[in-house]
C-alpha cells in the first residue's frame, strides 16, 4: 500500500511539471532575486505639466500627462531592486525617465515576478495604461 502511494505521488508530481503545473514552470517565468533597498523620493504636486522637469531623476506621477502629484525618485545601484514607498504603491499614471539608463517597474514588492513595464533610458510615457501598467507600480530596478 505505501508503494501504490509514494508510485501515485512521484507521478502526479511529474505530470504537473511536465504539464506547466508544477514549481519548476513557475520558477522558469520569474526574475532572479535581486537586493532590496529603499529608494530615496521626494513628494512633489505639479501646478505646471509643460514647465515640469524631472532632471536626472526617474519621476512617477499621479495623473496621466503629467499631472496630479510627482514622486521624484533616486535610483538605486544598477542590478538592485527599491520599493516604492507603500503610499505610492499601485499609483502612478505617466512617469518621465531622466536617467541614461532603462528602469523596470514590478507591480509585486521586491522586484519579484517579471518586469511589467520597462522605461527606457531618458524616456516619458503620459499615459501607463497604453501599456497595461496604470496604477500597478510597486517596486523597481535598473
Amino acid at each position: 500500500m505505501r508503494k501504490i502511494a509514494l508510485a501515485v505521488g512521484s507521478l502526479s508530481l511529474g505530470v504537473m511539471g511536465f504539464a506547466g503545473l508544477g514549481s519548476a514552470a513557475q520558477a522558469a517565468s520569474t526574475s532572479p532575486a535581486l537586493p532590496v533597498e529603499e529608494v530615496a523620493y521626494e513628494r512633489l504636486d505639479v501646478i505646471d505639466p509643460l514647465r515640469d522637469r524631472c532632471t536626472d531623476k526617474f519621476c512617477l506621477y499621479e495623473h496621466d500627462e503629467f499631472t496630479g502629484g510627482k514622486i521624484t525618485i533616486t535610483l538605486p545601484p544598477a542590478g538592485r531592486c527599491g520599493n516604492i514607498p507603500s503610499a505610492y504603491r499601485n499609483w502612478a499614471s505617466s512617469q518621465k525617465n531622466e536617467y541614461d539608463r532603462s528602469v523596470w517597474l514590478y507591480d509585486a514588492l521586491n522586484c519579484s515576478g517579471s518586469p511589467g513595464y520597462t522605461a527606457r533610458a531618458n524616456s516619458q510615457d503620459k499615459d501607463l495604461t497604453d501599456n497595461g501598467f496604470d496604477n500597478k507600480a510597486s517596486s523597481l530596478a535598473s
